[in-house]
């Protein structure tokens, strides 16, 4: 039995070997190969963002780009989520509920099941508190509240079941999908707004999980303190008791959230507005994890107070399989002024890098994203390649290029089964094999594991064609000079 040891090397940024010999290998019959060692250094496996490389824009409408800079730091395995949460904040934090795509939109930037980096621009249609089937799935109310047809004359059904004067624990009317994280707003109009009975006449904000749980049960023993944001609607002549305001009859009240600030706003029914309040601290960065629902309370009697065209923002990425979302209605009656969503429509998202540097980290082959701004429903940009600092695949893979081998694997993207591949070897990923620091990858196995080359003739090797993949056959990106040594040996 004899056996070549072969050196293959490369410095291809997608590591791939294509080795040529002036003089030929000769392989007998009957002969096998297998991988005695490799060490090459995987690209991207840290990130240092300063001010040359700081820079991200966007757009999710044609002409209005917008620009984040990302936190200047060294990224690295450890740290990685860290930006990607970053981004989505900075991102959602850019959005004007005055632009219309923009109102509905709110963003995620991820790590997909496969370990890619996906920008996911979702939209969330304004959901509508209705009596209608279609809108059923949106709310839930107490049986003590009458909503009329197409959200007209939402009001307290009979002046027996009012609750004390400010209490939140009954009459209510609460959204089963979280409110939005980007852009949108949770509105209704004023449509009767009489002078008399009770000081306050309701409330309107956002509560969470728990709270939510308790409406769901009833709604016994829940507070005003319970609201994580709330605005206490004082009758007609009256003022808030947390803000000194007084509403107007027809006009629309409003939560709004925009450029990362939540607010109260009326919007009067001569076309001015007035902001209400704004809260300092910004919902996404003190509820990241926390879902919020929007929740209201109407406490007026039933000729003093009626509301109607009741609609909320919805986030796209909690949602229920039978929600179904209509499209805004431009024949609501509606002040000129109130924002207004443009709907689940066809636009131009795009996504730039301004680095090449941070492009390949989070594994993008292009600087744009969208580069011929086409017109499209397609609101997710996912990486060609695996984000190194969050990856979950077991192995990196050897596969021979030019050469066939008896060897096999199961995976398919499309999961339609598995089928005959080219492996030499697969190299585990482990602490010991990785330097986290530099993303040097030495490797050699305990013992080799020799593949029959199934050659019946003896043939000669001038060249050598192979390639380190991913676990899904990515690229793999590498920083410089790799090397891989191969053994043949003949059984005879």
């Amino acid at each position: 039995m004899s056996k070549k040891l072969i050196r293959c090397h490369t410095e291809d940024p997608k590591s791939i070997f294509d080795c040529v010999f002036n003089e030929p290998i000769e392989v007998k019959p009957y002969s096998e190969i297998a991988l005695q060692s490799a060490s090459f250094s995987l690209a991207n496996q840290f990130l240092v963002v300063d001010a040359t490389n700081d820079e991200l824009t966007f757009q999710v409408v044609g002409g209005t780009t917008r620009t984040v800079r990302i936190t200047n730091d060294t990224y690295t395995k450890h740290n990685a989520t860290k930006m990607l949460e970053t981004l989505t904040k900075s991102m959602n934090k850019e959005l004007r509920i005055t632009v219309g795509k923009e109102h509905g939109t709110e963003i995620a930037v991820l790590a997909t099941t496969d370990g890619r980096v996906k920008f996911d621009m979702g939209y969330g249609q304004q959901n509508v508190i209705s009596s209608r089937a279609a809108d059923q799935p949106m709310f839930f109310a107490a049986d003590t509240l009458t909503i009329g047809s197409r959200g007209n004359n939402i009001q307290i059904t009979d002046d027996g079941d009012l609750e004390a004067n400010g209490d939140v624990d009954g009459n209510f009317i609460v959204g089963t999908v979280p409110f939005t994280k980007g852009c949108g707003n949770f509105v209704f109009r004023l449509t009767t707004y009489i002078t008399g009975g009770q000081t306050i006449k309701g409330a309107m904000g956002l509560v969470d999980k728990d709270v939510y749980d308790k409406y769901k049960a009833g709604g016994a023993g829940i507070t005003i303190a319970d609201f994580k944001y709330v605005f206490q609607i004082p009758a007609r002549g009256e003022v808030d008791p947390d803000y000194g305001y007084a509403l107007t009859a027809g006009s629309n009240l409003s939560m709004e959230l925009t450029q990362g600030f939540l607010s109260f706003r009326e919007y009067k029914s001569d076309n001015s507005e007035v902001n209400i309040a704004t809260f300092a601290k910004k919902p996404i960065d003190e509820f990241f994890d926390v879902d919020l629902y929007p929740v209201l309370i109407l406490n007026g009697e039933k000729d003093k107070i009626k509301i109607k065209d009741l609609k909320y923002t919805p986030t796209p990425f909690v949602s229920s399989p039978t929600l179904v979302n209509t499209d805004f209605d431009g024949t609501h009656d509606l002040t000129t002024t109130l924002p207004r969503p443009f709907g689940n429509r066809p636009t131009v998202y795009q996504l730039t890098f301004g680095s090449v540097t941070l492009r390949d980290y989070l594994g993008f082959s292009q600087l744009i994203q969208n580069p011929l701004s086409s017109t499209s429903l397609q609101r997710s940009f996912v990486a060609n390649n695996l984000f190194a600092n969050i990856s979950s695949a077991d192995n990196y893979i050897v596969e021979m290029l030019n050469i066939k081998l008896d060897s096999y694997d199961s995976f398919t993207r499309d999961n339609v089964g598995g089928g005959r591949k080219n492996i030499l070897a697969p190299i585990p990923i482990s602490e010991q094999i990785i330097d986290n620091q530099t993303g040097l990858v030495q490797y050699q196995p305990n013992e080799m594991l020799f593949i029959s080359l199934n050659n019946e003739f003896k043939f000669d090797i001038r060249q050598l064609r192979l390639r380190i993949v991913d676990t899904q056959y990515a690229e793999v990106n590498n920083a410089g000079f790799s090397s891989i040594n191969i053994v043949i040996r003949d059984m005879k």
